[in-house]
Protein backbone atom coordinates (compact mmCIF):
# COMPACT_ATOMS: atom_id res chain seq x y z
CA UNK A 1 0.00 0.00 0.00
CA UNK A 2 1.41 3.33 -1.12
CA UNK A 3 2.20 5.87 1.51
CA UNK A 4 0.48 9.24 0.91
CA UNK A 5 2.48 12.49 1.12
CA UNK A 6 0.90 15.05 3.35
CA UNK A 7 -0.35 18.19 1.55
CA UNK A 8 1.92 20.54 3.50
CA UNK A 9 5.02 18.58 2.68
CA UNK A 10 3.97 18.35 -0.96
CA UNK A 11 3.56 22.10 -1.24
CA UNK A 12 6.94 22.65 0.35
CA UNK A 13 8.66 20.36 -2.22
CA UNK A 14 6.96 22.05 -5.18
CA UNK A 15 7.98 25.48 -3.93
CA UNK A 16 11.62 24.31 -3.46
CA UNK A 17 11.76 22.90 -6.97
CA UNK A 18 10.48 26.21 -8.37
CA UNK A 19 13.25 28.15 -6.58
CA UNK A 20 15.87 25.71 -7.92
CA UNK A 21 14.64 26.18 -11.50
CA UNK A 22 14.66 29.96 -11.01
CA UNK A 23 18.26 29.89 -9.75
CA UNK A 24 19.37 27.77 -12.68
CA UNK A 25 17.72 30.18 -15.09
CA UNK A 26 19.50 33.15 -13.56
CA UNK A 27 22.83 31.31 -13.81
CA UNK A 28 22.37 30.20 -17.41
CA UNK A 29 21.57 33.67 -18.76
CA UNK A 30 24.97 35.32 -17.96
CA UNK A 31 26.83 32.15 -19.04
CA UNK A 32 25.07 32.30 -22.43
CA UNK A 33 25.89 35.99 -22.71
CA UNK A 34 29.55 35.26 -21.91
CA UNK A 35 29.66 32.57 -24.58
CA UNK A 36 28.25 35.01 -27.13
CA UNK A 37 30.88 37.59 -26.24
CA UNK A 38 33.74 35.07 -26.63
CA UNK A 39 32.46 34.10 -30.06
CA UNK A 40 32.30 37.73 -31.13
CA UNK A 41 35.88 38.39 -29.99
CA UNK A 42 37.14 35.37 -31.95
CA UNK A 43 35.48 36.64 -35.12
CA UNK A 44 37.40 39.89 -34.78
CA UNK A 45 40.84 38.23 -34.90
CA UNK A 46 43.08 39.56 -37.69
CA UNK A 47 43.36 36.14 -39.33
CA UNK A 48 39.66 36.29 -40.24
CA UNK A 49 40.01 39.63 -42.03
CA UNK A 50 43.13 39.00 -44.13
CA UNK A 51 43.11 40.55 -47.61
CA UNK A 52 41.91 38.20 -50.32
CA UNK A 53 44.93 39.03 -52.49
CA UNK A 54 48.53 40.14 -51.73
CA UNK A 55 49.16 43.77 -50.80
CA UNK A 56 51.92 46.34 -51.54
CA UNK A 57 53.30 46.30 -48.02
CA UNK A 58 52.94 45.34 -44.41
CA UNK A 59 51.22 48.46 -43.17
CA UNK A 60 52.61 50.19 -40.10
CA UNK A 61 54.70 47.85 -37.97
CA UNK A 62 55.02 50.43 -35.23
CA UNK A 63 58.17 51.80 -33.64
CA UNK A 64 60.76 49.11 -32.93
CA UNK A 65 64.40 48.71 -32.03
CA UNK A 66 66.42 47.65 -35.09
CA UNK A 67 69.03 45.09 -34.01
CA UNK A 68 71.88 44.77 -36.51
CA UNK A 69 73.10 41.22 -37.10
CA UNK A 70 76.42 40.02 -35.71
CA UNK A 71 79.50 40.48 -37.92
CA UNK A 72 80.04 37.65 -40.41
CA UNK A 73 82.53 34.91 -39.66
CA UNK A 74 86.08 35.28 -40.99
CA UNK A 75 87.26 35.41 -43.68
CA UNK A 76 84.09 37.32 -44.57
CA UNK A 77 83.86 40.99 -43.66
CA UNK A 78 81.13 43.60 -44.08
CA UNK A 79 81.51 44.95 -47.62
CA UNK A 80 78.57 47.36 -47.60
CA UNK A 81 76.28 48.36 -44.75
CA UNK A 82 73.00 50.25 -44.60
CA UNK A 83 71.49 48.21 -41.79
CA UNK A 84 70.12 51.25 -39.97
CA UNK A 85 67.40 53.91 -39.92
CA UNK A 86 64.55 51.43 -40.27
CA UNK A 87 61.11 52.79 -41.12
CA UNK A 88 57.81 51.42 -39.83
CA UNK A 89 56.76 49.64 -43.04
CA UNK A 90 58.05 46.77 -45.17
CA UNK A 91 57.53 46.43 -48.93
CA UNK A 92 56.54 43.34 -50.89
CA UNK A 93 59.35 41.51 -52.72
CA UNK A 94 57.85 38.09 -53.44
CA UNK A 95 56.78 35.54 -56.00
CA UNK A 96 53.54 33.62 -55.38
CA UNK A 97 52.60 30.12 -56.47
CA UNK A 98 48.92 31.05 -56.32
CA UNK A 99 48.90 34.73 -57.44
CA UNK A 100 51.45 34.99 -60.25
CA UNK A 101 50.37 38.43 -61.44
CA UNK A 102 51.16 39.82 -57.98
CA UNK A 103 54.84 38.81 -58.19
CA UNK A 104 56.97 41.82 -57.31
CA UNK A 105 60.62 42.86 -57.39
CA UNK A 106 62.36 45.29 -55.02
CA UNK A 107 65.99 46.38 -55.48
CA UNK A 108 68.41 48.84 -53.90
CA UNK A 109 71.75 50.10 -55.20
CA UNK A 110 75.30 50.27 -53.86
CA UNK A 111 78.77 51.07 -55.19
CA UNK A 112 81.92 48.93 -55.36
CA UNK A 113 84.74 51.50 -55.08
CA UNK A 114 87.41 51.94 -57.74
CA UNK A 115 90.29 49.54 -57.38
CA UNK A 116 88.24 46.87 -55.57
CA UNK A 117 86.63 43.57 -56.46
CA UNK A 118 83.99 42.14 -54.11
CA UNK A 119 83.14 38.47 -53.62
CA UNK A 120 79.66 38.76 -52.07
CA UNK A 121 79.05 35.59 -50.06
CA UNK A 122 76.10 36.48 -47.83
CA UNK A 123 73.37 39.09 -47.54
CA UNK A 124 71.54 40.25 -44.40
CA UNK A 125 68.14 41.82 -45.03
CA UNK A 126 65.72 43.12 -42.41
CA UNK A 127 62.14 42.06 -43.04
CA UNK A 128 58.87 40.64 -41.77
CA UNK A 129 56.15 38.15 -42.67
CA UNK A 130 52.66 39.67 -42.84
CA UNK A 131 49.15 38.62 -43.88
CA UNK A 132 50.22 35.12 -42.89
CA UNK A 133 52.73 33.28 -40.71
CA UNK A 134 55.40 32.36 -43.28
CA UNK A 135 57.94 30.89 -43.66
CA UNK A 136 58.80 31.34 -47.33
CA UNK A 137 59.37 28.27 -49.50
CA UNK A 138 62.83 29.55 -50.46
CA UNK A 139 64.54 32.69 -51.74
CA UNK A 140 66.04 34.39 -54.81
CA UNK A 141 68.98 36.80 -55.03
CA UNK A 142 69.76 38.89 -58.11
CA UNK A 143 72.43 41.49 -58.86
CA UNK A 144 72.04 43.96 -61.72
CA UNK A 145 74.48 46.36 -63.33
CA UNK A 146 73.39 49.99 -63.13
CA UNK A 147 71.72 51.58 -66.16
CA UNK A 148 71.20 55.32 -65.76
CA UNK A 149 70.13 55.03 -62.13
CA UNK A 150 67.99 51.88 -62.51
CA UNK A 151 68.70 48.14 -62.67
CA UNK A 152 70.12 47.14 -66.04
CA UNK A 153 71.56 43.82 -67.17
CA UNK A 154 71.39 41.01 -64.65
CA UNK A 155 74.96 39.99 -63.71
CA UNK A 156 74.22 37.36 -61.04
CA UNK A 157 71.35 35.03 -60.19
CA UNK A 158 70.88 32.54 -57.34
CA UNK A 159 67.36 31.11 -57.09
CA UNK A 160 65.65 28.80 -54.58
CA UNK A 161 68.14 29.50 -51.81
CA UNK A 162 67.67 28.66 -48.11
CA UNK A 163 67.60 31.40 -45.49
CA UNK A 164 68.64 31.73 -41.85
CA UNK A 165 66.32 33.76 -39.61
CA UNK A 166 67.41 35.61 -36.50
CA UNK A 167 64.80 38.00 -35.17
CA UNK A 168 63.89 40.25 -38.09
CA UNK A 169 67.16 39.47 -39.94
CA UNK A 170 67.00 37.15 -42.93
CA UNK A 171 70.47 35.93 -43.98
CA UNK A 172 71.08 34.36 -47.38
CA UNK A 173 74.38 32.51 -47.82
CA UNK A 174 75.40 32.26 -51.48
CA UNK A 175 76.89 28.90 -52.49
CA UNK A 176 78.55 30.65 -55.43
CA UNK A 177 79.79 34.16 -54.56
CA UNK A 178 78.74 37.14 -56.67
CA UNK A 179 82.00 38.58 -58.04
CA UNK A 180 81.60 42.32 -58.63
CA UNK A 181 84.27 44.65 -59.96
CA UNK A 182 84.23 48.42 -59.40
CA UNK A 183 80.96 50.11 -60.33
CA UNK A 184 77.33 50.68 -59.32
CA UNK A 185 75.04 47.67 -58.83
CA UNK A 186 71.54 46.81 -57.63
CA UNK A 187 70.69 43.91 -55.32
CA UNK A 188 67.28 42.21 -55.14
CA UNK A 189 66.14 39.82 -52.40
CA UNK A 190 62.90 37.99 -53.14
CA UNK A 191 60.86 35.40 -51.19
CA UNK A 192 59.05 32.55 -52.96
CA UNK A 193 55.70 31.97 -51.21
CA UNK A 194 52.18 30.57 -51.38
CA UNK A 195 49.94 33.43 -50.30
CA UNK A 196 46.98 31.29 -49.26
CA UNK A 197 48.95 29.44 -46.57
CA UNK A 198 52.11 31.47 -45.93
CA UNK A 199 51.15 35.08 -46.55
CA UNK A 200 53.76 37.61 -47.68
CA UNK A 201 57.27 38.77 -46.88
CA UNK A 202 58.27 42.42 -46.85
CA UNK A 203 61.72 44.03 -46.96
CA UNK A 204 62.02 46.74 -44.28
CA UNK A 205 62.02 50.28 -45.65
CA UNK A 206 64.77 52.72 -44.65
CA UNK A 207 64.25 56.41 -43.93
CA UNK A 208 67.69 57.48 -45.21
CA UNK A 209 68.62 57.21 -48.90
CA UNK A 210 72.09 56.03 -49.96
CA UNK A 211 72.93 56.64 -53.62
CA UNK A 212 69.64 56.16 -55.56
CA UNK A 213 66.33 55.46 -53.84
CA UNK A 214 65.06 51.87 -54.00
CA UNK A 215 63.08 50.73 -57.04
CA UNK A 216 60.09 48.39 -57.31
CA UNK A 217 58.00 46.72 -59.99
CA UNK A 218 54.98 44.45 -60.40
CA UNK A 219 55.33 43.06 -63.95
CA UNK A 220 51.94 41.31 -63.84
CA UNK A 221 50.16 44.59 -63.12
CA UNK A 222 47.65 43.30 -60.54
CA UNK A 223 48.84 45.72 -57.86
CA UNK A 224 48.06 48.64 -60.16
CA UNK A 225 51.40 50.46 -60.09
CA UNK A 226 54.86 50.30 -61.70
CA UNK A 227 54.82 47.36 -64.10
CA UNK A 228 58.39 48.48 -64.96
CA UNK A 229 61.09 49.61 -62.53
CA UNK A 230 60.12 52.85 -60.78
CA UNK A 231 61.17 54.65 -57.60
CA UNK A 232 59.31 52.77 -54.89
CA UNK A 233 58.35 55.85 -52.92
CA UNK A 234 58.27 58.73 -55.39
CA UNK A 235 56.86 56.92 -58.45
CA UNK A 236 55.11 53.78 -57.23
CA UNK A 237 53.59 55.53 -54.20
CA UNK A 238 54.80 52.99 -51.61
CA UNK A 239 55.95 54.61 -48.34
CA UNK A 240 57.62 57.71 -49.76
CA UNK A 241 58.78 58.72 -46.27
CA UNK A 242 61.23 55.78 -46.21
CA UNK A 243 62.62 55.50 -49.75
CA UNK A 244 65.45 52.95 -49.28
CA UNK A 245 65.89 49.41 -47.88
CA UNK A 246 67.67 47.94 -44.84
CA UNK A 247 70.38 45.41 -45.72
CA UNK A 248 74.07 44.50 -45.56
CA UNK A 249 76.48 42.74 -47.95
CA UNK A 250 79.21 40.44 -46.62
CA UNK A 251 82.12 38.64 -48.25
CA UNK A 252 85.75 39.12 -49.17
CA UNK A 253 87.46 41.94 -51.01
CA UNK A 254 90.52 42.05 -53.21
CA UNK A 255 92.21 45.00 -54.84
CA UNK A 256 91.27 45.09 -58.49
CA UNK A 257 94.82 44.71 -59.65
CA UNK A 258 96.33 42.71 -62.43
CA UNK A 259 97.88 39.51 -61.17
CA UNK A 260 101.32 38.60 -62.43
CA UNK A 261 100.84 36.33 -65.46
CA UNK A 262 103.34 33.89 -66.96
CA UNK A 263 102.72 31.50 -69.86
CA UNK A 264 105.24 29.19 -71.54
CA UNK A 265 104.68 27.54 -74.90
CA UNK A 266 106.43 26.34 -78.04
CA UNK A 267 106.36 29.29 -80.43
CA UNK A 268 105.94 28.43 -84.08
CA UNK A 269 105.12 30.58 -87.10
CA UNK A 270 102.01 31.94 -88.82
CA UNK A 271 98.91 31.33 -86.73
CA UNK A 272 100.88 29.22 -84.25
CA UNK A 273 102.72 32.04 -82.51
CA UNK A 274 102.27 32.46 -78.73
CA UNK A 275 99.35 34.63 -77.67
CA UNK A 276 98.77 35.73 -74.07
CA UNK A 277 95.60 37.61 -73.15
CA UNK A 278 95.04 39.65 -69.97
CA UNK A 279 92.49 42.06 -68.53
CA UNK A 280 93.01 45.30 -66.64
CA UNK A 281 90.05 45.76 -64.28
CA UNK A 282 88.83 48.70 -62.24
CA UNK A 283 88.35 52.29 -63.32
CA UNK A 284 91.91 53.63 -63.23
CA UNK A 285 94.84 53.01 -65.62
CA UNK A 286 97.42 50.44 -64.56
CA UNK A 287 101.16 50.45 -65.18
CA UNK A 288 102.50 47.08 -66.30
CA UNK A 289 105.58 45.53 -67.87
CA UNK A 290 105.16 42.85 -70.54
CA UNK A 291 108.13 40.58 -71.32
CA UNK A 292 108.99 38.02 -74.02
CA UNK A 293 111.66 35.64 -72.67
CA UNK A 294 113.70 33.02 -74.58
CA UNK A 295 117.50 32.72 -74.19
CA UNK A 296 117.55 32.87 -70.39
CA UNK A 297 115.34 29.76 -70.20
CA UNK A 298 118.48 27.74 -70.90
CA UNK A 299 119.70 28.19 -67.33
CA UNK A 300 116.50 26.54 -66.09
CA UNK A 301 117.03 23.46 -68.22
CA UNK A 302 114.30 24.28 -70.75
CA UNK A 303 115.17 22.56 -74.06
CA UNK A 304 115.07 24.40 -77.38
CA UNK A 305 114.50 27.94 -76.06
CA UNK A 306 113.63 30.67 -78.53
CA UNK A 307 116.82 32.51 -79.52
CA UNK A 308 115.43 35.95 -80.29
CA UNK A 309 111.77 36.63 -79.33
CA UNK A 310 109.86 39.74 -80.42
CA UNK A 311 106.85 41.22 -78.63
CA UNK A 312 103.67 42.94 -79.79
CA UNK A 313 100.90 44.47 -77.63
CA UNK A 314 97.35 44.75 -79.02
CA UNK A 315 94.29 46.38 -77.44
CA UNK A 316 90.76 45.02 -77.23
CA UNK A 317 89.99 46.00 -80.82
CA UNK A 318 93.02 44.10 -82.10
CA UNK A 319 94.98 47.26 -82.93
CA UNK A 320 98.75 47.18 -82.45
CA UNK A 321 99.61 49.72 -79.73
CA UNK A 322 103.26 48.83 -78.89
CA UNK A 323 106.10 46.51 -79.97
CA UNK A 324 109.68 45.65 -79.07
CA UNK A 325 112.62 43.57 -80.30
CA UNK A 326 115.50 43.57 -77.81
CA UNK A 327 114.51 45.43 -74.65
CA UNK A 328 117.59 47.68 -74.66
CA UNK A 329 116.37 49.29 -77.88
CA UNK A 330 113.02 51.06 -77.47
CA UNK A 331 110.71 51.17 -80.48
CA UNK A 332 108.84 54.49 -80.42
CA UNK A 333 105.27 54.30 -81.69
CA UNK A 334 101.69 53.80 -80.55
CA UNK A 335 101.53 54.32 -76.79
CA UNK A 336 105.36 54.29 -76.49
CA UNK A 337 106.51 57.90 -76.73
CA UNK A 338 109.91 57.85 -74.97
CA UNK A 339 112.92 55.63 -74.39
CA UNK A 340 112.08 52.90 -71.86
CA UNK A 341 115.44 51.30 -71.11
CA UNK A 342 116.00 53.06 -67.77
CA UNK A 343 112.39 52.45 -66.71
CA UNK A 344 112.71 48.74 -67.50
CA UNK A 345 115.95 48.51 -65.53
CA UNK A 346 114.37 50.33 -62.59
CA UNK A 347 111.28 48.12 -62.58
CA UNK A 348 113.08 45.12 -61.15
CA UNK A 349 111.84 43.01 -64.07
CA UNK A 350 114.46 43.68 -66.73
CA UNK A 351 115.04 40.56 -68.91
CA UNK A 352 118.26 38.69 -68.33
CA UNK A 353 119.36 38.65 -72.00
CA UNK A 354 119.54 41.67 -74.34
CA UNK A 355 117.85 39.67 -77.12
CA UNK A 356 114.68 39.36 -75.06
CA UNK A 357 111.90 41.96 -75.34
CA UNK A 358 109.98 44.15 -72.90
CA UNK A 359 107.40 46.94 -72.95
CA UNK A 360 106.23 49.19 -70.12
CA UNK A 361 102.73 50.54 -70.64
CA UNK A 362 100.14 52.59 -68.75
CA UNK A 363 96.96 50.74 -69.72
CA UNK A 364 93.37 51.84 -69.11
CA UNK A 365 90.88 49.15 -68.07
CA UNK A 366 90.19 46.71 -70.88
CA UNK A 367 91.30 43.56 -72.68
CA UNK A 368 94.81 43.19 -74.09
CA UNK A 369 96.78 40.62 -76.04
CA UNK A 370 100.54 40.02 -76.06
CA UNK A 371 101.95 38.16 -79.10
CA UNK A 372 105.40 36.54 -79.15
CA UNK A 373 107.14 35.65 -82.42
CA UNK A 374 110.64 34.60 -83.35
CA UNK A 375 112.85 36.93 -85.42
CA UNK A 376 112.93 35.74 -89.06
CA UNK A 377 110.25 33.13 -88.26
CA UNK A 378 112.47 31.15 -85.93
CA UNK A 379 110.80 28.76 -83.51
CA UNK A 380 111.41 27.58 -79.98
CA UNK A 381 110.08 27.62 -76.43
CA UNK A 382 109.20 31.10 -75.23
CA UNK A 383 107.73 32.72 -72.16
CA UNK A 384 105.33 35.68 -72.09
CA UNK A 385 104.89 37.50 -68.76
CA UNK A 386 102.91 40.45 -67.46
CA UNK A 387 103.81 42.13 -64.15
CA UNK A 388 101.81 44.74 -62.26
CA UNK A 389 104.08 47.71 -61.45
CA UNK A 390 101.56 49.66 -59.33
Amino acid sequence: MKKQIRPAVKAYLIRGAFYLVLLLGVSVIPFALAQRNVTNRGAAKPTSSLPVVPQFGSGCLGARLLVAPSPPRAPQTVLYDQYDNAGVNATLSDTFTDFHTYNSDLADDFVVPAGQTWNVQSIDADGVYFNGPGPAIDWNVFFYADNAGFPGAQVYSATHQPVQEGGSTFTLNLATPAVLTAGTYWVEIQANMTYGTQGQWGWTNRTVTSYNAAVWRNPGGSLGSCRAWGRRGATCGIDASAPDQVYRLNGTMVSAQLGNISTRAFVQTGDNVMIGGFIVQGTAPKRVIIRAIGPELTQYGVPNPMADPTLELHDGTGALIASNDNWQQTIIGGIITANQVVAIQSSGHAPGDPRESAIIAELPPGNYTAIVRGVNNTTGVGLVEVYDLD
